[in-house]
């Protein structure tokens, strides 16, 4: 038994060694494409809490609107506001009686940046009581 297990060892036909080293290589191809992956995650998860952030900011934004102006027809062209997290401005259009125009560009801290154009509808926003 002794001999045998000398002999694989000794054997120089090289049965053991590229074995070995495919395995390892597997085993390296694996860890790396694994790491990738997680680092793939870290950036659309970090990418992902920047739009919540940026939509957390148009929210609070046309809330001040609505919490500031009562009358719609008192809004200005353009409405500017700092939070914590970033900046809103705003700038509103009328279309018709009852429905403006909003382009609403967002900053966050991250300086990231981007742009919303929505319609408001008036009585949707302003009910009356």
């Amino acid at each position: 038994m002794k001999k045998r297990f000398l002999s694989t060892i000794t054997n120089q036909r090289g049965f053991i060694l590229p074995v070995v080293l495919f395995t390892i290589s597997i085993f390296f191809i694996l860890i790396t494409a694994t790491i990738t992956s997680y680092q793939n995650e870290i950036h659309m998860s970090e990418a992902h809490l920047e739009r919540i952030k940026m939509h957390t900011l148009l929210q609070m934004g046309f809330q001040s609107v609505m919490e500031e102006y009562d009358d719609p027809s008192a809004l200005p062209h353009t409405l500017y506001y700092s939070f914590l997290q970033g900046e809103v401005n705003i700038t509103t259009t009328s279309i018709t009686k009852d429905t403006w125009e909003t382009l609403a560009k967002v900053t966050t801290n991250n300086h990231s940046e981007h742009t919303f154009k929505q319609n408001i509808n008036i009585p949707h926003f302003y009910p009356k009581d």
